[in-house]
């Protein structure tokens, strides 16, 4: 179950729908998990580059 939050979690804030609690919530979650974070770390440029 947390897993799939995780990802939700991560479309709502690469869709930039997601609520300054939702980011909060996020943030928490992935420094409980260094790996996740090293996957999300991947993501986020390509996020940066669509949104141009």
């Amino acid at each position: 179950m947390e897993q799939e939050r995780i990802w939700w979690l991560i479309g709502r804030k690469i869709g930039g729908e997601a609520t300054l609690d939702e980011l909060r919530e996020l943030e928490e979650l992935l420094k409980q998990d260094a790996a996740l974070r090293y996957r999300i770390s991947l993501i986020e440029p390509v996020e940066h580059k669509k949104r141009k």
